[in-house]
């Protein structure tokens, strides 16, 4: 369908039909395709009128082809699309769309080493005014300003963001979920906990955060990866 859509010209078709094709390139870790699919998607999405549906889609595109882009290590070319990304979510009454720019936008800023940034727009993500009913976007959230807490040395602050997350992923029942990370985040969490308890000289409290780190990646299978995907 997305090769068809193209040559006719049916260019809403064609956005639908080509980003599909790309998240399907992107789950057989076709990551250059589905780069090269999202880029299409979105030159499709230029032959249509600017509105809130469009907007949404572009959006949604950006952040799917940041995602290919950061499995290729291309990540010089990852900033540009995520402000693009901002300015069509901030135009729409959408605001979890917005956080999950943000929280890509964090995700870069934790991989670049620029703690006092995620810091700064994680605290602006958590405002009330900002709140809305996905967890999983709190949860990501607070474990990207937990690790920059600690990277800064504020060892306690890392502690009461990491703990906030491991407790969201308790509340909602969601202890083995990635949200679009590259680890279980209630493990990962738990270990930057155990870091940051270290510092402190608390090697008394770490224990029982480790064994549960160690049981949950046993049941799952998952290994501790690197800052990757964000929700």
């Amino acid at each position: 369908l997305a090769t068809h859509a193209f040559p006719g010209g049916v260019w809403n078709r064609a956005v639908v039909d080509v980003k599909a094709a790309g998240r399907k390139a992107l789950m057989r870790s076709a990551n250059r395709d589905a780069a090269r699919l999202f880029q299409e998607a979105l030159d499709a999405l230029g032959r249509l009128p600017e509105g809130p549906e469009a907007g949404a889609h572009g959006v949604d595109i950006r952040l799917e082809l940041r995602n290919a882009l950061f499995l290729l290590g291309e990540f010089d070319k990852i900033p540009g699309y995520l402000r693009k990304a901002q300015t069509l979510a901030e135009n729409l009454p959408d605001r979890c769309r917005l956080r999950r720019v943000w929280n890509c936008q964090l995700a870069h800023y934790s991989l670049t080493g620029e703690p006092k940034r995620v810091i700064e727009l994680g605290t602006h993500a958590l405002a009330p005014e900002m709140a809305c009913d996905d967890p999983g976007l709190d949860i990501v959230t607070n474990y990207y300003m937990g690790i920059a807490q600690h990277t800064m040395g504020a060892y306690l602050k890392a502690m009461q963001q990491l703990e906030r997350a491991i407790e969201m992923t308790a509340g909602n029942n969601l202890h083995h979920e990635r949200f679009g990370t590259s680890t279980i985040l209630s493990v990962i969490c738990r270990n930057w906990l155990v870091q940051s308890l270290a510092q402190l000289g608390a090697f008394d409290k770490g224990g029982g955060d480790r064994s549960k780190s160690r049981s949950r990646r046993r049941r799952t299978g998952a290994a501790v990866g690197a800052r990757g995907q964000a929700r």
